[in-house]
């Protein structure tokens, strides 16, 4: 069918990667891949998957619209791609890319190209399947053992937070103003791919204890942006999967502050965030 026959494409191009990637010039000593190579064939490997993230999305769109004709059928989940048959040629490829590197360039192909496969995931933040695909892209490196890689994620996604600049994505430079999206930190999250008592930490930070609101002294508006963020992420991360995680230092500030913040957060908006 022609599905299959795709699909054996796909099957055929993630095994052709490597030995692209080897045919090269440029050929690390001992016959492994330097730098340049590894993120040739790393790359590939996403231009791949991207592919797979479109058709995904196009079956999606699909399935929606016979939903709304009244022709019920089950959405798949959002992480589905990561278990595709096809993602994981690409996903495997991406390992044995690591391995084939050579050790002396290890380090800084997988930190590039961690920092490539970031950005485009806070570039494609609405888009959630592409959001799992690039998570488990980093799962992968992770799993490959590339060493200080959740400490640069975990500053990537600080400098979102705070706006603060930094040697981080474009998104953390100096005059960009904070990203306080949720999709792409709850995800990393969950994948284990965060520091997450130094991130629970700066969102603690971000809460003053001894703020009150009165009408000629409300709120800022910064501060409120702020914890509405901070609710949506422990809703997502704590009690969506219905985990009871109250030792958070996040999660304890806003405890001690809700009672002046959340009349300024509209009816019913902690408890509907936090209830656990």
């Amino acid at each position: 069918s022609p599905l299959q026959h795709q699909h054996q494409q796909q099957h055929q191009a993630g095994d052709s990667l490597m030995k692209r990637a080897i045919s090269d010039d440029g050929m690390a000593l001992g016959g492994q891949l330097n730098a340049q190579q590894a993120l040739q064939s790393f790359y590939r490997c996403v231009t791949g998957l991207d592919q797979l993230v479109a058709q995904m999305q196009q079956r999606m769109a699909v399935i929606m619209q016979k939903n709304q004709q009244g022709q019920q059928q089950l959405l798949p989940p959002h992480n589905a791609i990561v278990s595709d048959t096809n993602a994981s040629t690409f996903y495997n490829m991406i390992a044995e890319t690591v391995r084939a590197t050579a050790a002396a360039s290890r380090t800084e192909a997988c930190h590039s190209f961690a920092q490539r496969v970031f950005n485009r995931m806070v570039e494609r933040r609405a888009e959630p399947i592409a959001v799992h695909a690039y998570t488990h892209v980093l799962e992968v490196l992770r799993e490959e053992n590339c060493v200080g890689l959740t400490e640069l994620i975990t500053k990537w996604t600080l400098s979102l937070f705070t706006g603060t600049p930094g040697s981080g994505p474009p998104h953390s430079q100096s005059g960009t103003p904070r990203l306080l999206d949720v999709l792409v930190p709850s995800t990393l999250i969950k994948a284990r791919l965060l520091q997450l008592t130094k991130y629970d930490q700066c969102l603690a930070n971000q809460i003053p204890r001894n703020l009150s609101a009165t009408a000629t002294a409300p709120v800022p508006p910064r501060l409120l942006e702020t914890v509405r963020f901070i609710c949506s992420v422990v809703r997502a991360v704590v009690v969506q999967p219905s985990k009871i995680i109250t030792n958070l230092g996040c999660y304890m500030a806003l405890c001690t502050v809700f009672v002046h913040v959340s009349p300024h957060l509209g009816d019913n908006f902690v408890l509907e965030r936090l209830s656990l």
